[in-house]
């Protein structure tokens, strides 16, 4: 039997407004199973927000279950979320807001100590090379450009090695030569690691570059419309977004919204 990181089981879910009720998600079955990278696509209310908040647990479906990681552990799970500015605490540098993320907490007789170990420094360092992200620790995160907070709270999830991750539009704030770098190392972390993997994004091209599933939702019928493996094994170089290939699974993805 397969096993599974996220189970779908006959999600239904609809809102109730004075203008009548609107079913977002109808009868939805998805398995994922363990080591796969599912991207998540489709138009603007077509029910991916609805779908991510159930997956995780911020929103309750109207029937059906869910169950990630056979019930596991919170900390096997990284979540990278759109509004990666309030995932900092702004008040704090940013080496102990990397302690806060990646350390295990010290207790003394004055409370809660964070330091950042030499270990995790030199991960971080090592990562950020990576990626060519130059930063002063000693910073507050209110003075990185979104970009560079965005980059920084993607490598905080990478760094804890997590079973799962879930990002939601995680590469949005990046410009598009950086995207390039963090794409290649994303990739890169896929076939190492081989962590499970939900992208939910409006970037049909990115999203699916890190795929190896495709799963579209299509406005105003709450049901998958599409449901498709990409082949092409990681580490995936960025040249084959300009390869006909990619062209089509693009192409394949688009046509699945109507």
């Amino acid at each position: 039997m397969d096993e599974y990181a996220i189970k779908l089981e006959n999600i239904c879910k609809e809102y109730k407004s004075a203008e009548g009720n609107r079913v977002v998600l109808q009868s939805i079955n998805l398995y994922f199973p363990a080591g796969q990278s599912i991207a998540v696509v489709g138009p603007n209310g077509s029910g991916k927000s609805t779908f991510l908040k159930i997956v995780l647990g911020l929103t309750k479906p109207d029937f059906g279950s869910v169950t990630i990681l056979n019930n596991g552990k919170v900390n096997d799970i990284s979540y990278i979320p759109q509004d990666y500015r309030n995932s900092f605490f702004p008040w704090l540098r940013l080496k102990t807001n990397l302690a806060l993320h990646l350390e295990k907490r010290n207790h003394d007789h004055l409370g809660v100590t964070l330091e950042l170990s030499d270990h995790t420094l030199e991960k971080f360092i090592e990562a950020a090379k990576d990626v060519q992200l130059i930063v002063d620790l000693n910073k507050f995160p209110y003075q990185l450009s979104g970009g560079e907070q965005q980059i920084m709270v993607l490598l905080q999830a990478l760094l804890r090695k997590p079973k799962l991750i879930i990002a939601d539009e995680p590469l949005s704030a990046i410009d598009i030569h950086k995207k390039e770098l963090i794409l290649l190392y994303l990739s890169n972390f896929l076939i190492k690691e081989k962590p499970t993997t939900l992208i939910v994004s409006h970037d049909i091209e990115d999203a699916l570059f890190l795929a190896d599933r495709v799963v579209v939702f299509s406005k105003n019928t709450g049901f998958v419309t599409a449901d498709f493996l990409i082949e092409k094994q990681h580490p995936r170089p960025n040249e084959w977004r300009y390869e006909p290939e990619f062209r089509t699974l693009v192409k394949r993805a688009l046509e699945a919204f109507e």
